[in-house]
């Protein structure tokens, strides 16, 4: 039987600071529930380097995706 999916949204505007610690304790959560995930985060125009921190971060973890506005 196939698992249900679970999407998690998280905007992000200048969190380069806040994103590793961020990304790593929620993956934990989610690794704990018995189904399947993906993270979702979506770059609103960041003028720091959260879009290279969040590259980064998804070959870190493969369950995230990115979108860059």
């Amino acid at each position: 039987m196939k698992k249900n999916l679970l999407s998690v949204v998280c905007p992000c505007y200048n969190e380069v600071e806040n994103l590793e610690y961020f990304s790593k304790e929620l993956i934990n959560t989610l690794q704990e529930l018995d189904l399947e995930y993906e993270v979702i985060f979506v770059n609103d125009g960041s003028s720091d380097a959260t879009l290279e921190k969040l590259k980064e971060l998804k070959n870190t973890y493969s369950h995230i995706k990115i979108i860059s506005l």
